[in-house]
């Protein structure tokens, strides 16, 4: 297939941070790296009827929002969509991308308010996610291209907290010539987390699973890189179809969100931001106001936080996780926050069709990136309650469900919050009122 190029002006981004322009016959063309006000000439690298990818060959003018990116791997490692872009552009493009994905996919009209953003864009995430490749006697490790097809060898990563920046550069050079020290498999996945007061854990996924005689040797090994990394603390390693295995270190780390303590696993999910996290939780607070009294059901709750906070205010809280470490690890928490919402282990779509939202006065979902089940989707399309509110890490599944959700709810209020500065993804949260002629 011969290469073909174009000449166009970009005039907008993409969710996901593509700048996006058309071609003098209409055509949309997505083309990473750009910024609204760009004139290129971009080499077509797929081609669709009504749309195409591109990459820039030659860059005629900058667009305003244009500056310099701050890590030497921008545009070629996939971690950083829009670090080209200024902050004002790149909060504007996700308020405008939230706003187009509601209206196109979720088909309704709703106010979408600026980005709440924190003072951080550099040196928010506490956990970073790298891949480590033995490949032909060397080791890649890093960040997944831009492509995808291949590991970018990156040694710091400006995103990251100082205290998970530095393990990894020195992680790096801990693990032994060929990566040796770290468990045996072609690809591992490392997962660097970092406390509150800056001890690191690591979760290892990937290879085979051994032997216990061969998981001692593992075990000494990982004790060695444990010595040779400032911070690190905890190290476990989860084997393909495998139980996960403790290597070195304390079995877990104490660390404290939102004024309470939780012992977390290197892997756990929570936010990888706190700033913004500290920020989204305060605004929910606000716009709940007073919870004493009320009945809140907290689905997708993972370790619980927001029940144990609002439980010890005074709510009726019951929150439904699906993975029980995260219940366990949110039960002992509220036990010591003194706090006692009801922990249920569970499915959310297996739990909702048996009246478990009954008298809710609040309901709040916060979803996997896929979005609601779709049979959760239809039980809350059949429960009563004052409010229900949508906290989302994708705007095209939240689209997706406002849709589904259309027959019984309607959205009244949408806030992006930028928790993941330099990159393409957003926070959001979507109030809903029960439509006309459904609850009170």
């Amino acid at each position: 297939m011969s290469v073909e190029s174009v000449d166009l002006t970009v005039d907008g981004i993409a969710l996901g941070g593509d700048g996006v322009g058309r071609t003098e016959e209409g055509r949309v063309v997505f083309i990473p790296g750009t910024v609204p006000g760009d004139r290129v000439r971009a080499e077509l690298t797929e081609r669709r009827k009504r749309w195409a990818r591109g990459r820039v060959v030659e860059l005629y003018e900058a667009g305003p929002g244009r500056v310099e990116p701050s890590c030497v791997h921008a545009g070629v490692c996939g971690g950083c969509q829009v670090m080209h872009m200024d902050r004002a552009s790149q909060l504007e493009s996700l308020r405008q991308g939230v706003s187009d994905v509601l209206s196109r996919i979720g088909r309704v009209d709703v106010e979408v308010d600026p980005v709440v953003a924190g003072e951080r864009a550099l040196g928010y995430r506490n956990r970073i996610t790298t891949t480590v490749r033995r490949r032909g006697g060397r080791v890649y490790a890093g960040y997944h291209s831009v492509r995808g097809r291949r590991i970018v060898d990156v040694d710091r990563c400006p995103l990251a907290e100082p205290a998970v920046e530095a393990a990894w550069s020195e992680l790096r050079g801990a693990w032994g010539a060929g990566a040796s020290l770290l468990p045996p498999g072609g690809e591992l996945r490392l997962t660097l987390r970092a406390s509150a007061d800056g001890a690191v854990g690591m979760m290892i996924v990937g290879g085979r699973p051994c032997a216990p005689t061969e998981t001692d040797r593992w075990r000494k090994a990982a004790g060695r890189v444990l010595d040779g990394v400032t911070g690190l603390e905890s190290i476990w390693w989860r084997p393909l179809e495998a139980e996960r295995v403790h290597l070195a270190g304390l079995e877990r780390l104490r660390d404290t969100w939102l004024g309470i303590e939780l012992d977390l696993l290197p892997d756990a999910f929570v936010q990888v931001n706190r700033e913004v996290t500290e920020l989204l939780e305060a605004d929910l607070d606000g716009q709940l106001g007073p919870v004493s009294g009320k009945r809140i059901l907290d689905l997708y709750a993972g370790v619980g936080l927001r029940g144990i906070r609002w439980s010890a205010s005074g709510a009726d809280v019951i929150s439904v996780e699906a993975e029980r470490d995260a219940v366990e690890t949110g039960r002992q928490a509220a036990a010591g926050a003194g706090s006692t919402p009801e922990f249920v282990h569970a499915r959310v779509e297996d739990v909702l069709p048996r009246g478990l939202a009954a008298g809710a006065d609040v309901i709040v979902v916060n979803p996997p990136r896929s979005g609601l089940d779709a049979a959760a989707a239809e039980s809350l399309c059949a429960v009563t309650a004052s409010r229900l509110v949508y906290v989302s890490c994708d705007p095209a599944t939240l689209a997706r469900d406002v849709d589904r959700l259309s027959s019984a709810w309607t959205p009244v209020r949408a806030r992006p919050f930028d928790a993941f500065p330099q990159t393409g993804h957003v926070e959001t949260v979507l109030w809903f009122k029960p439509r006309e002629g459904e609850a009170a």
